[in-house]
């Protein structure tokens, strides 16, 4: 493992505004992360995960290129958005298991390979009388392994979210109360 790593991000980013309401907005970024020690170097029982890790010192920097589109409704009494996104990840860094047990535990190694995270997010608020807002949010993101089309670990399961927000008027010297 060499400790001289350098890289560089680039970011770019553009808004279009059609409506005073209504945006779009394309993103387009690149960014890296080195390998932390506990993957160069690791040999031993994790209690935390329940594994017997093996780290690699022959790991390279992971290298991302990302790409996201978003549209924006914001009124008085409405708020939209919903967001598509897309990593590209080179050199993706996660443990596999080998089959092999040590200390009671199954044995994993790092690896890396080329990885795709994908994705979509929405959320809405509505004003639905004076101080009542009610939300709605879902989201679903995909990864895998590109070589094996096998799932990311960790990737969060899609999930649906809702909210009710009730804010009363000014009591007192207490203001801004938000019950959720």
């Amino acid at each position: 493992w060499s400790s001289d790593v350098c890289s560089s991000d680039l970011a770019v980013g553009l808004v279009w505004k059609p409506t005073s309401d209504f945006s779009t907005s394309l993103n387009i970024s690149s960014g890296w992360r080195a390998p932390v020690a506990a993957e160069l170097f690791s040999v031993g029982r994790d209690e935390g995960e329940i594994q017997y890790r093996v780290g690699n010192s022959n790991l390279r920097p992971e290298r991302a290129r990302n790409i996201e589109f978003a549209a924006r409704y914001h009124s008085a009494h409405l708020v939209g958005d919903l967001t598509f996104f897309r990593q590209e990840i080179a050199d993706y860094i996660y443990a596999v298991p080998t089959g092999a047990t040590k200390e009671n535990v199954p044995e994993y190694v790092y690896t890396q390979n080329n990885a795709l995270l994908s994705g979509v997010e929405f959320s809405a608020q509505a004003e639905i009388v004076s101080r009542f807002v009610v939300g709605l949010g879902a989201d679903v993101i995909r990864g895998s392994i590109e070589s094996s089309g096998s799932p990311l670990q960790r990737t969060p399961a899609a999930r649906i979210l809702g909210s009710f927000v009730y804010t009363p008027q000014s009591m007192g010297s207490i203001s801004d109360i938000n019950l959720w």
